[in-house]
């Protein structure tokens, strides 16, 4: 039902209801007899920053709303330039004020009315519109509401209704409507936040001559709000580890364990399990009680595993907690090791001092790198060092290289020379240190021999001889070489004119055909030394005679001669 009020040449028209009743302003403008026609075809409004006017603009901005808590009765005064209106309170302290502004000689009305009850104090939402009072037939002109939440608190469903009579037809809505069923024109504000507002501007034309009214309502609907928090259960486990590392380092791996949901995670456990040639002091599987996680939080272990052999890998680790969640990471880890090998180069004979290169190789035959590689020698007794390559240092009876980082696969040789001044077999052993591997040692010999070199000397003792006496011829055989000389055999000839008397020496020479005579072998003569033999002739006729001695040993391939001249007179 509804009643109407007319009060000052304005109507009102009020629905009531319950809490949802809608109350319509209804404002019939009053046609200004003060204003010229050509102030009415200039409907203007006034911009209150800049001081300008703009044709169809409407001056909301110029008036104040009344403020919450103020009832719909209550007066209020809006200022307009320089000239005060006074507000038309309402009669019952309930419905609809208004006030009007007059601004270079146009007026303008200003509604307000709160919902649902029309008591400002106690309801939630004011709705108010500013029209003009008087505009000229067939000429556009627009009309404005606003909407504002009077709580601090959203509302919802906050929908504007307006309704005008027959005689203005609508040409453009700023929003569009949502409809315009039953000559209703309906706009969906949807939620308005906290104090919040919202304007709808409205343009159209008035056909005819008379009276225009628009009435304009709004709901919305309180809604009590209760959160749930819906929370999930999420953990995460990321371990990292090196690709690669040497045998003799330690695996150092990191875990990080987070709670990647919304909820908190109690009796977070980590196992780690390693396969089987890695293990953290002796163990193949560790375990660790993280206890409790919040949302977003991270902790973090770190495990020092070992490899007890080379090889692929994986290490695994399984997170777990209370709520049931689970989450698990591998890392797959290849295990390197270097692995030294030497050899040793020598020549299987060499001479007394002739110079014996001995040359050690090393090679690293493993896949990860050997540091601080090192070869040493031991020079044999009766040798000496004569040089050395490859940085090599003589410290005592050893030789010393330093070779540093020795990459998988690389080589690298070492040499030295010796002397001996002996002959016999002599060994010549070598060893090669390196991280992370054990010792590897290697050996090789050389023979070394001495080099025959024996000397004949014969001379007569009394030169000339007369005939019938006699003479000495002394033989001597010296050894210059450094090889034993071994089966020393020593035959002279006599020519005719002499004839054999005695033979001594090393060995007892006899005459074993006329004027041939030998001496048994000698065993053997060392180097540097010297075996002396004698032979007595008697000159039988005078002559320039010739004494010939032929020397063979077990070292020389081919029989030494010598004579010796002996003038016989």
């Amino acid at each position: 039902m509804f009643k109407s009020y007319k009060n000052n040449r304005k109507s009102f028209l009020l629905w009531g209801g319950s809490l949802g009743a809608i109350a319509i302003i209804a404002t019939n403008f009053i046609t200004a007899q003060s204003v010229s026609n050509d102030r009415r075809n200039q409907a203007s409004s006034y911009d209150q920053t800049r001081g300008e006017h703009y044709p169809g603009r409407l001056p909301y901005s110029r008036v104040r709303p009344v403020s919450r808590g103020a009832e719909a009765s209550a007066v209020s005064t809006v200022r307009m330039g320089s000239q005060p209106v006074r507000s038309q309170p309402s009669p019952t302290g309930f419905g609809p004020s208004h006030s009007t502004v007059i601004r270079d000689g146009l007026k303008y009305v200003i509604g307000s009315m709160s919902f649902p009850t029309g008591l400002r104090a106690h309801d939630g939402l004011l709705l108010e519109k500013i029209v003009p009072a008087e505009m000229m037939v067939g000429t556009p002109f627009s009309y404005e509401y606003r909407v504002t939440n009077l709580t601090p608190h959203p509302i919802h469903v906050v929908r504007l209704m307006d309704q005008v009579s027959s005689g203005f037809r609508i040409r453009q809505s700023v929003p569009q409507p949502a409809s315009t069923a039953g000559g209703v024109v309906v706009w969906d504000i949807g939620k308005l936040e906290g104090n919040a507002s919202r304007k709808v501007r409205i343009q159209g034309v008035a056909a005819a001559e008379g009276i225009v009214t628009t009435c304009g309502w709004a709901t919305y609907s309180p809604v009590l709000c209760e959160p749930i928090r819906i929370v999930k259960a999420s953990l995460q486990v990321v371990k990292n580890g090196p690709a690669e590392v040497s045998i003799c380092d330690p695996i150092q791996y990191t875990i990080r364990v987070k709670n990647t949901g919304s909820s908190t995670l109690t009796g977070v456990r980590l196992v780690e399990r390693m396969d089987d040639g890695v293990s953290l002091e002796g163990r193949g599987e560790v375990a660790f009680d993280i206890g409790t996680l919040e949302p977003g939080e991270t902790r973090q272990v770190a495990v020092s595993a070992r490899a007890e052999r080379t090889g692929t890998f994986v290490n695994r680790v399984m997170a777990t907690s209370a709520q049931g969640v689970t989450a698990e990471d591998s890392v797959s880890t290849v295990v390197l090791a270097p692995e030294i090998a030497v050899s040793c180069e020598a020549p299987k004979v060499r001479f007394i001092g002739r110079p014996v290169e001995v040359c050690f190789k090393v090679a690293n035959q493993g896949s990860a790198v050997a540091d601080n590689a090192a070869v040493e020698a031991l020079v044999p007794e009766g040798g000496s060092v004569r040089g050395v390559t490859g940085g090599g240092r003589i410290v005592g009876d050893r030789i010393q290289w330093n070779l540093g980082e020795l990459a998988p696969g690389e080589n690298k040789a070492v040499c030295a020379q010796l002397i001996f001044g002996t002959a016999g077999i002599f060994r010549l052993a070598g060893q090669v240190q390196a991280d992370c591997v054990d010792p590897v040692r290697t050996v090789c010999q050389t023979e070394i021999r001495g080099v025959p070199g024996v000397l004949l000397e014969v001379i007569d003792l009394g030169d000339p001889i007369e005939v019938g006496a006699t003479g000495t011829y002394e033989i001597t055989v010296t050894n210059q070489g450094t090889a034993m000389d071994t089966n020393i055999a020593i035959q002279c000839v006599l020519e005719p004119a002499q004839e054999f008397v005695s033979a001594s020496g090393a060995t007892r020479g006899v005459e074993v055909e006329p004027r041939i005579i030998r001496f048994p072998p000698l065993p053997s003569l060392a180097p540097k030394q010297i075996a002396r033999w004698r032979v007595v002739v008697r000159a039988v006729s005078r002559e320039d005679v010739r004494f010939k001695v032929t020397l063979k040993t077990d070292q020389i391939s081919r029989p030494v001669e010598e004579t010796e001249a002996t003038n016989q007179y």
